[in-house]
């Protein structure tokens, strides 16, 4: 979702990016320069650059100024074995991008004022699925298909601390083929608090970022569980889910307010900035605006 609430980004597995008018629904731009399916796109907070991942055999990130949807840098790692970039994350102030990586189980920090790599952290045994970056632009998140959340230092890329994704089990290997309690999303609270986790196997989980600790769990999907997202007052939360259903919490109480739907798999949520509107996008090649209201 663009900063000012007027437009947002959508990205599909067929290699584009489509930017639309967010209260008419109308296509504005198609950008095509990728040769992959794109898998991650997101906004600077300042709204003049738009970042966007791609998946093998692209995998690279490209980065697009917003006033003439021109091309302005394309990032790429030196390994060849970066084939896929699952997810990107922006610190505020837009001058670091954190990316999350399929064949190398890395987390990379990439300084964008220069365009250069400046940290590959290691530490998980398998894909990187999601990574997001705390409002204050310290901690970075990783979800991953080892089943392990784990908390990084932006700055110094060192690990902070290993959180266990959805599920029980020894942390690794056995955990990840035997239990299939795979971490597909993470997301932060607009207050940086909390941290929320989505994956296979229920529930969501919310950690308490000062000492690792659960929090609580929400309950109701009845499928693997793959976008989370806080509405921008950290009052109520989003979740979208393989059971083809969107559900609406209250963070307060901890029930499901409202379940909304999609034809298929659910695959990424955004609130407005204004928390009124709710974009979802979905397996079934749909694109949704949900009107909120509590």
């Amino acid at each position: 979702m663009h900063p000012d609430g007027q437009i947002f980004a959508s990205c599909s597995l067929d290699q584009t990016i489509k930017v639309w008018n967010l209260t008419t629904g109308e296509l504005l731009e198609n950008l095509t320069e990728h040769s992959g399916g794109v898998t991650c796109v997101t906004f600077s907070s300042d709204g003049k650059s738009l970042a966007s991942s791609s998946a093998n055999p692209d995998g690279t990130i490209k980065l697009w100024d917003t006033q003439s949807w021109q091309l302005k840098r394309t990032l790429k790692g030196n390994d060849w074995v970066v084939l896929s970039v699952w997810s990107i994350a922006l610190t505020s102030n837009g001058k670091t991008l954190v990316s999350g990586h399929h064949a190398d189980s890395t987390v990379k920090v990439w300084n964008l004022e220069t365009g250069e790599l400046r940290h590959t952290l290691r530490g998980h045994v398998w894909a990187v699925h999601d990574v997001a970056i705390a409002p204050d632009g310290n901690i970075i998140a990783s979800g991953s298909f080892d089943s392990n959340i784990k908390l990084w230092n932006l700055h110094t890329g060192r690990e902070i601390r290993n959180l266990n994704g959805p599920g029980d089990g020894p942390i690794g290997w056995p955990r990840s083929f035997f239990s299939d309690n795979i971490v597909y999303s993470v997301t932060f609270s607009p207050d940086g608090q909390t941290l929320a986790s989505g994956g296979a196997k229920q529930p969501i989980k919310l950690w308490r970022l000062s000492s690792g600790e659960l929090k609580s769990n929400l309950t109701g999907h009845t499928d693997d569980v793959y976008a989370v997202a806080f509405s921008p007052d950290g009052k109520y939360f989003a979740s979208g889910s393989a059971d083809r259903t969107i559900r609406i919490w209250d963070l307060f109480t901890g029930e499901a307010i409202h379940t909304l739907g999609h034809s298929d798999t659910v695959y990424c949520l955004a609130f407005s900035p204004d928390g009124q509107t709710l974009v979802s996008g979905s397996r079934d090649r749909t694109i949704k605006i949900w009107r909120f209201s509590t």
